[in-house]
C-alpha cells in the first residue's frame, strides 16, 4: 500500500488498484475511475476505517 497527497493506493497503482483521498472531501478511485461512495453516513464509516491504525484486512466474496 502506498500513500501520498492525502490518499492511499493499493497494489502500487495497477489498473485494478484502489485509491482513497481523506484530506478534503472523501474520494475513491478504482484504477482511474471515480467511485460513488454513497450517503454521508457510509462515507463517515469508510473514512474512520481508512484512518484507523492497525492491520488491514481485505476480503472479497
Amino acid at each position: 500500500m502506498t500513500h501520498g497527497n492525502g490518499g492511499f493506493a493499493e497494489n502500487g497503482g495497477s489498473p485494478w488498484s484502489l485509491r482513497f483521498e481523506v484530506l478534503g472531501p472523501l474520494a475513491a478511485w478504482r484504477g482511474g475511475t471515480p467511485l460513488e461512495l454513497g450517503p454521508l453516513k457510509r462515507q463517515a464509516v469508510l473514512a474512520a476505517l481508512l484512518l484507523r491504525q492497525g492491520p488491514w484486512s481485505v476480503t472479497t466474496g
